[in-house]
């Protein structure tokens, strides 16, 4: 397969020692059950209709066929959001729904895939900047292995250690949400949400509300209104 150069590893979950370099820019980085010996289909839940078509494009030219709906033995292909949308991540015997997430350009869609991931919500990575990634993903994928587009690591790295609770209020504050309305939201007393937002005026040297929507969207985090 042919590429711009990525690291490969074969590991059991939890281990970190990549062994092999391979030639695509993505990194197989968790083993399990191989499946070589289903159809080579897969069915893309995209919203994005340019990301939608690059990823359709390239799969089919490497020889994949691509399904209309969900069946059996189809590699799920889906978009960060509609998978954040999805409040059952996983099917009954524990397979997750999604095996290959394609992952949008920024730090906070970065940082929460890779957790995805590692707590097995999803078996591949592909960024959506880097479409011919899903041809590695879906081959590795059929001989057991996850892999991850290198890029995503450097955006993720890029995302600031925040607490789920400050991401929350982060997000409420891009939806345009008060004080009184986030406490009343995620059952906090105004005081505590005001602190909360005083650590963040300091974590971004910001002076207002809107700095920090604005730093929010930079980062990727989707304004989201929280209610009781």
């Amino acid at each position: 397969m042919e590429g711009t150069g990525a690291a490969v590893s074969e590991r059991p979950p939890g281990a970190h020692a990549p062994v092999e370099h391979r030639s695509a820019p993505a990194v197989a980085s968790r083993r399990h059950r191989p499946v070589d010996d289903t159809p080579r289909d897969f069915w893309l839940s995209v919203s994005d209709p340019i990301t939608h078509t690059a990823l359709s494009a390239v799969a089919s030219d490497a020889g994949w066929t691509e399904q209309r709906t969900p069946r059996p033995g189809a590699f799920a292909v889906t978009d960060f959001e509609r998978f954040l949308a999805t409040a059952d991540r996983r099917g009954g015997d524990g397979t997750p729904d999604a095996q290959v997430l394609v992952v949008g350009p920024s730090p906070y869609a970065a940082r929460c895939a890779l957790e995805a991931m590692a707590d097995g919500s999803v078996l591949a990575l592909v960024s959506s900047q880097h479409p011919s990634d899903l041809v590695d993903a879906l081959e590795l994928l059929r001989g057991g292995l996850g892999t991850v587009s290198v890029v995503l690591f450097e955006q993720a790295a890029a995302m600031p250690r925040l607490s789920a609770r400050k991401v929350t209020v982060l997000s409420a504050i891009v939806a345009g949400q008060s004080n009184r309305e986030i406490a009343r939201g995620i059952y906090l007393s105004e005081a505590s949400v005001k602190r909360e937002i005083t650590e963040l005026f300091g974590e971004f040297a910001a002076s207002s509300r809107l700095m920090l929507a604005a730093v929010a969207q930079q980062l990727g985090i989707p304004g989201q209104r929280v209610t009781p």
